[in-house]
């Protein structure tokens, strides 16, 4: 559950991680509103990811793990 200030209403929120093999796994995270797809792969401790924010707005990041 959260709670939003802006519009002063109590939400449930969460996700769902799923492993795919060979590195690439998936997110679904609901922020109460709007559903947020994502796709990673990861080769060592190099991670890419792509985003779908509110399932309209594509985005990308790379990070490195250490």
């Amino acid at each position: 559950m959260s709670y939003g200030t802006y519009d002063e209403e109590l939400r449930v929120i969460g996700g769902l991680w799923a492993g795919l093999g060979k590195g690439f796994s998936t997110t679904l995270i609901w922020d109460g509103v709007n559903l947020h797809p994502t796709l990673t792969y990861q080769y060592r401790q190099h991670v890419f990811n792509l985003l779908w924010a509110a399932t309209e707005n594509p985005g990308v990041a790379y990070s490195i793990k250490f």
